[in-house]
């Protein structure tokens, strides 16, 4: 609910499958949170640009388990100012897109992990992830929307398999390719 776990000092949050809806500011102001892992069951919960998020202050989170494909709002917005400290996102199983926006702009933002089950990576889903490491792998993806990695500066070694059907507009714009390998 609403303001449930509000300035609570956890550092690490599980939630367990079978959640499917979380309030606004349900985990604001937990200035210790660091870990925050969300499970598939989720359908609902407040988008992350505004001060009605779910982790609305939430100031040190660093690593995020992702695994909510039924839920179309991302909780983490790079327009709350405390999005700025994540490190890294992992995606899980149940993940086969990625929406636009996703971590745009998430500029600490260096480590992705996706699962094999990804097909397709939305409009600016990561642009601006300006230390996102510099080798990406995408052997599964088959399509990769408009500006999704624009100005991501460190990536320069990148992959893609031969599931991979379409690139959008300036996908990789900004970005200081050296090696780059296109399926057949």
């Amino acid at each position: 609910g609403t303001e449930a776990f509000m300035g609570v000092a956890i550092d690490t949050l599980i939630l367990p499958e079978g959640i499917d809806s979380i309030s606004s500011n349900a985990f604001s102001s937990c200035a210790n949170l660091k870990v925050v892992s969300i499970p598939s069951s989720l359908r609902y919960a407040p988008a992350g640009s505004s001060s009605e998020s779910v982790f609305y202050e939430c100031s040190s989170i660093d690593s995020i388990y992702w695994n909510a494909h039924k839920c179309p709002n991302n909780v983490f917005h790079s327009s709350d100012p405390y999005s700025s400290s994540i490190r890294s996102i992992e995606f899980g199983d149940s993940i086969q897109f990625i929406p636009a926006n996703f971590c745009e702009e998430f500029t600490e933002l260096s480590t992705i992990v996706y699962p094999s089950t990804l097909r397709s990576i939305g409009e600016s889903a990561f642009s601006g992830c300006a230390k996102l490491s510099s080798s990406l792998i995408l052997d599964s993806i088959a399509t990769i929307d408009a500006y999704a990695f624009a100005n991501c500066s460190q990536l320069s070694n990148i992959k893609l398999g031969n599931s991979l059907r379409s690139i959008g507009t300036e996908a990789f714009m900004g970005v200081a390719i050296d090696t780059l390998i296109l399926p057949e």
